[in-house]
Formats: structure tokens, sequence, C-alpha cells
């Protein structure tokens, strides 16, 4: 388990300390043992379960200009000329 961070919470926000990327999670399946994540471009991916205790990981808050809409239970930057829903 990454000691710095804990588990991976559903709908919290991280960045990686040594890419300098920001993602936040948004579903886990316990099946596959992966982590699904969304990255700050809207990008879906996968961590593994046992791949997230090895990244160098820390909480962040919301990003300032991360601007959303939500489409099939996801949520997904805004296009624009359309206006976000919050």
């Amino acid at each position: 388990m990454n000691t710095s961070v804990g588990g991976p919470d559903i709908g919290q926000w991280y960045a990686r300390t040594d890419k300098g990327e920001q993602f936040q999670v948004v579903g886990r399946d316990d099946g596959s043992r992966t982590i699904e994540i969304q990255s700050f471009d809207g990008e879906v991916d996968e961590i593994d379960v046992e791949a997230w205790g090895t990244l160098p990981l820390e909480r962040i808050e919301l990003p300032q200009d991360w601007c959303f809409r939500e489409r099939r239970g996801r949520y997904w930057p805004a296009v624009p000329g359309r206006p976000a829903l919050r």
C-alpha cells in the first residue's frame, strides 16, 4: 500500500510527483484488481492495485481550472463553447 496516500479513494484527486500528472480515481474493480482513473484531460486509464503502492503520489485539491460535464456517470472536461455542468 502506498504509505504516503494510503488506498485509492473514489473522487479524490492525486498527482504523480515523478511525472507531474494529475488524475482522479473514478472507480475500482476488485475482480480485475484495478483502479480506474481519469486524467485532467479526460482520458480514462487503469492502474493495477499492486502498482498503486509503488507510485509516488500525493493527494491534491480539485484543480482550479478543472471544468467538467457529466456524461454517463463520468466526468469529462468541458468542450470550449459549451457550458459545463457541475
